[in-house]
């Protein structure tokens, strides 16, 4: 089974076919291209890829003999969709069950899914009717949207070629099996392919465009949870991440600092997080409000959970 990892993006903008497909906007404009010699080091540093300012379409320049032909292409990453997540444990086996919904007024479909996981916590996929699921093993994966997080694998769910996820519709039910305790990590939501591009393009156009699909802000992303730590990860390193999570989850205002419940999450970890720290299991007084508090809330018990 082919995993699709984000961190390959030249084999996502240089597709089997070699093939450019599906542009928005195709002209030609003769213009000079740089001769040989001095005026090569000159066009070594051209900009061959242009990204509008809006971050919605991307002009390629692409040199020839002949002048230079002008593409336009609108890049399909315009994607408004929120994942949600149960999790339960079994026996030592922590079940999550993830669920995507987009947005009726997204512009793009899902065609894939991907979480990032701690690599060695025996990350199962469990079969689902539509959706397909792969682990990959390489550490690549970043957890964008968490401070000095560590690198993890992705866990790819990819929705049928001919069925993507349209806008207004959902996927549940996508179970993952793992010993990893669960964790903040990171969710990216993707339609693929983002660009069209030819693996007869010069090298240093694709190097342009392969530079844009790794900036940060490329890929739909959000922090949800998943596996993280091994059984045997010291509950105070647990609890310090936790903290920096929430940190990180109120400077982008998806957690109110005032909270009742995060007030008392806080409080919580941080006894535990202290040197000589008694690890208790976590129990709440308060009852959450949201969809983000109610999975905080949950990870946290089966966390610390004896």
């Amino acid at each position: 089974m082919h995993f699709r990892s984000i961190s390959s993006n030249r084999s996502r903008l240089a597709f089997a076919t070699g093939l450019l497909v599906s542009i928005s906007g195709l002209l030609a404009d003769q213009q000079p291209t740089a001769a040989t010699g001095a005026n090569s080091a000159q066009a070594s540093k051209q900009e061959y890829v242009l990204l509008s300012p809006d971050k919605q379409t991307v002009t390629i320049l692409l040199p020839s003999e002949n002048g230079v032909s002008k593409i336009v292409q609108t890049i399909h990453n315009r994607i408004d969709a929120t994942v949600k997540v149960q999790m339960e444990r079994h026996n030592g086996t922590f079940e999550y069950r993830y669920a995507i919904s987009s947005a009726p007024d997204s512009q793009d479909s899902v065609t894939n899914l991907l979480i990032v996981v701690s690599p060695d916590l025996n990350v199962q996929v469990a079969p689902q009717s539509r959706w397909m699921g792969a682990a990959s093993t390489s550490v690549v994966a970043r957890r964008l949207g968490l401070r000095n997080a560590p690198l993890g694998c992705f866990l790819d769910w990819f929705a049928p070629e001919s069925n993507p996820l349209a806008p207004g519709n959902s996927a549940d039910d996508l179970l993952v099996e793992s010993s990893g305790k669960p964790g903040f990590t990171t969710a990216y939501m993707i339609h693929e392919p983002p660009l069209q591009s030819s693996l007869d393009w010069p090298e240093e156009v694709l190097d342009q465009l392969e530079s844009i699909t790794k900036s940060d802000w490329f890929d739909k992303h959000t922090v949800i949870f998943g596996p993280r730590y091994a059984p045997n990860d010291s509950p105070g390193k647990i609890a310090n991440d936790y903290l920096t999570g929430i940190a990180d989850l109120i400077r982008e205002e998806r957690l109110a600092p005032n909270s009742p419940v995060v007030q008392e999450i806080r409080s919580q970890l941080r006894q535990v997080a202290q040197p000589g720290g008694v690890v208790e299991p976590i129990t709440l007084n308060q009852k959450p409000i949201s969809e983000l508090e109610r999975e905080l809330q949950q990870a946290l018990i089966l966390c610390f959970s004896k």
